[in-house]
């Protein structure tokens, strides 16, 4: 008598794109054809790993791992020795929102394994996700990054300070008004208009490339 995959293989066959094209490969992996029909690539793509082997790409176990919130699972992806799995993970969990990814958004923060965006994207989510006094450990941890090399890294941690508007970063933002960085010093200046409860112009910059906006 045949095994169910057997006949899963035998039902399958007529179909006419190679599992090893709908992965993204031009070698043909076996006879098995697939063409995503209901329910759509996901089950296609779950078929095609349980029958012929087809493994998960890193992008899309991390996007699996994203939508099942597996937070822990992929944050152990950021002590890995390899840069690209690192960062990998760095941006998704820097993208995501919620109370338990503050320790994450934390740690990413203050990296600068990965330039300057990540980091910047989990302090946005900080100022996002934190009130009052939970708001101290991320200013603790930001504040230092305003004595950074780089001014995109200075730029946007002074203006996600201005999106905590925490008082303890007062003195620090004082300082930096002198940055010589005509950015870095304005968002400084925003950041103490905010937490002194001013009505505060943003500089005017297009603060996805740190170049003025037009």
């Amino acid at each position: 008598m045949p095994t169910a995959n057997a006949l899963a293989v035998t039902e399958l066959a007529s179909h006419s794109t190679p599992c090893a094209t709908y992965r993204g490969s031009t070698e043909r992996r076996s006879a098995v054809t697939l063409r995503p029909r209901r329910p759509g690539p996901a089950f296609v793509a779950a078929v095609c790993a349980l029958l012929v082997g087809c493994a998960e790409s890193p992008e899309e176990e991390m996007r699996r791992l994203m939508r099942e919130r597996n937070f822990d699972a992929v944050a152990a992806h950021l002590a890995s020795t390899d840069d690209a799995v690192a960062c990998r993970a760095a941006k998704h969990l820097a993208w995501a929102r919620g109370p338990e990814l503050v320790a994450r958004h934390l740690e990413i923060v203050v990296s600068s394994r990965c330039g300057w965006e990540i980091p910047a994207d989990a302090g946005w989510r900080l100022a996002e996700e934190l009130t009052g006094d939970a708001r101290r450990p991320a200013v603790e941890a930001i504040l230092p990054l305003l004595a950074s090399p780089d001014e995109k890294v200075r730029w946007n941690m002074a203006r996600v300070l201005g999106m905590l508007a925490h008082e303890d970063a007062t003195p620090v933002l004082t300082t930096c008004k002198s940055d010589p960085n005509e950015f870095v010093a304005a968002w400084c200046t925003w950041s103490l208009c905010r937490i002194s409860g001013g009505d505060c112009k943003k500089p005017n910059m297009d603060v996805g490339s740190g170049d003025p906006a037009p």
